[in-house]
């Protein structure tokens, strides 16, 4: 085991402009009754021990230049994520690096980026930066570039909406899939579109498939129990095209891959494949070629939207006053919302923390209590993926009215 190099750690302290003295022994004042939790691992003799966060804020706030970014990672054997500061220049500052007896395992290139829970620093940061007299934020710092974000957020997710409710143009074909088998299931309005191979999103891709004049779909986003890997392998076959996937290296493939092998998807595994690796590959990858394409994340792209919209007013009679979705990205619950203008939504995100651009205008989104991998506790009284959609009935019993509407995408 080796800790951080004395002179390397000394360098990022010089470089952030306080000494390293300073901020210990201010930890020390702040002591363990202020870390996030009392019975984490702390000490006198190593006080940045889960201090990670309120130093790697403080910093932002009060010391970094203007366009510097923060980072996480996982480090074997820490209680949370480790959080760094990275300066305009690539260059990592990480004043906690000490707290570690093994730095062997702090692998930077592996973090990807991460903001704070609140616009302005939180109170332990503020406390720390006033032990340390810092004063007042620095101008052009992370706090103006959050407040500014901030006042900025509603105004985006309105110009997304409408951007959203935009019409694509005629169809150059008619829809080859068939429209939804649509039931009544308990006192709601059920959209069973886990009868469809490859679920809603092979629905909803067609004609984008179909149109792009690319000959290569790549997709760097893929959600290892979702119906992407399926849909987009199924229509690049019909359409007589190629399906490119990057996913994180597997020792063995998930069942809904292997389908997706099945039906003609080149797959791709990345080793250490977190999601912004997998994507950077994918973009490489399209760039090199001009016969490829390469889908955004989440498949998040105004044309799949708009025909979102479209489809459902053409194939469902039905007219909701209430909807009801998962979200995980925030595609289907948009395009839902382009179709029936007048309904209200409710969604259930089962992944990421959405930002208001990506849900539009739903009066309620809930929080699935699962993991993002583990699947319901509670289960609808028909199929739907247990990891996915199935999530979304404990909250539908409790709090959907009758008539209400749910879009089971598989």
């Amino acid at each position: 085991m080796t800790r951080i190099d004395e002179k390397r750690l000394d360098k990022m302290f010089e470089i952030a402009g306080i000494k390293r003295d300073d901020l210990h022994d201010a930890l020390r004042k702040m002591g363990r009754e202020n870390l996030k939790k009392r019975d984490m691992k702390w000490s006198e003799d190593r006080p940045t021990t889960n201090y990670c966060y309120v130093v790697t804020e403080m910093v932002a706030t009060y010391l970094a230049p203007e366009g510097s970014t923060t980072y996480k990672l996982r480090v074997d054997g820490y209680d949370t994520w480790h959080r760094f500061n990275r300066w305009p220049d690539g260059t990592v500052v990480d004043l906690t690096a000490c707290q570690f007896d093994d730095h062997s395992l702090v692998d930077y290139s592996k973090a990807g980026r991460a903001g704070f829970m609140t616009p302005s620093p939180a109170s332990r940061s503020r406390k720390l930066a006033s032990l340390l007299r810092l004063g007042k934020p620095k101008r052009g710092s992370y706090l103006k570039q959050q407040q500014e974000k901030k006042r900025s957020l509603k105004s985006l997710a309105a110009k997304r909406v409408a951007r959203d409710k935009q019409e694509w143009g005629p169809p150059s074909f008619t829809c080859d899939v068939a429209a939804p088998v649509v039931e009544q299931i308990e006192g709601f309005v059920v959209v069973r579109d886990d009868l469809l191979e490859g679920g809603s999103k092979r629905r909803f891709l067609e004609r984008f498939v179909r149109e792009v004049p690319q000959t290569e779909i790549v997709f760097g986003g893929i959600n290892i129990y979702g119906k992407a890997q399926e849909a987009l392998p199924l229509l690049t076959r019909e359409y007589g095209k190629t399906c490119t996937l990057f996913m994180p290296k597997r020792n063995e493939l998930h069942p809904l891959t292997k389908r997706a092998v099945e039906y003609g998807a080149k797959i791709v595994q990345v080793p250490n494949g977190m999601l912004p690796v997998c994507l950077a590959r994918a973009r490489e990858y399209a760039a090199a070629d001009e016969s490829r394409i390469d889908l955004p994340i989440g498949l998040d792209h105004p044309d799949v939207i708009r025909e979102i919209g479209r489809l459902v007013r053409t194939q469902i009679e039905y007219t909701p006053s209430e909807v009801w979705c998962v979200a995980s990205g925030g595609v289907l619950l948009r395009g839902l919302q382009c179709a029936w203008p007048d309904a209200d939504f409710f969604a259930v995100q089962i992944g990421h923390k959405l930002k208001a651009a990506q849900v539009g205008r739903v009066r309620r989104l809930y929080v699935a209590p699962e993991k993002y991998n583990q699947p319901a506790k509670i289960p609808p009284p028909y199929p739907s993926l247990a990891e996915y959609d199935a999530k979304l009935w404990r909250f539908v019993r409790e709090h959907a009215s009758p008539g209400a509407l749910i879009w089971n995408v598989a």
